[in-house]
């Protein structure tokens, strides 16, 4: 099983949330974050395109008919996350046909502003563990949330004006 961090970002529980990297296996704790916080997202955010992040990409957008952001330069990979290899290889090697979303955002310029849900997100041009890495910044309050490349939990942070609250659920 390949992991990553996926996060739900909300403002308040009912509102509209934003998913960051759904990974393999992230639609069962997903679903029941969006359940339990009677949340509906309405974006799905990359920080880049390993198939290890965007596993469940396609899923989570088509499903609830949301867009999903990705750098142009990692926009390949949605359809051929083993580069190089051909998208057969990573259905031979995965079990899995990968696909773009319905609808594709690219965040092509370095500053990019995502507004969803009263959350404002700022994204971050990083290029080095692809050449379309991003990092996603939000500013609510005193302190700013980072969103980058981690490895290993499903999280919701709810984005009060003071305080982020986070709770983790193990992979």
């Amino acid at each position: 099983m390949l992991a990553c961090n996926c996060y739900v970002l909300a403002k308040r529980t009912g509102a509209d949330a934003i998913i960051v990297d759904p990974g393999q296996r992230a639609m069962g704790q997903l679903r029941q974050i969006l359940d339990e916080n009677h949340l509906t997202p309405a974006a799905v955010l990359l920080t880049h395109g390993h198939v290890d992040h965007i596993w469940s990409a396609q899923k989570v957008a088509d499903m609830y008919g949301c867009p999903a952001y990705i750098h142009p330069e990692d926009r390949f990979m949605l359809t051929d996350p083993i580069k190089d290899f051909g998208p057969r290889l990573a259905q031979i090697a995965f079990g899995a046909l990968f696909r773009e979303p319905k609808q594709v955002v690219e965040l092509d310029r370095d500053g990019d502003k995502v507004d969803v849900g009263g959350v404002t997100v700022t994204v971050d041009h990083t290029p080095g563990h692809t050449r379309g890495s991003v990092v996603f910044r939000v500013s609510e309050g005193p302190e700013d949330v980072v969103f980058t490349i981690l490895l290993g939990y499903a999280t919701l942070a709810l984005i009060s004006t003071w305080s982020v609250r986070e709770k983790k659920l193990r992979s």
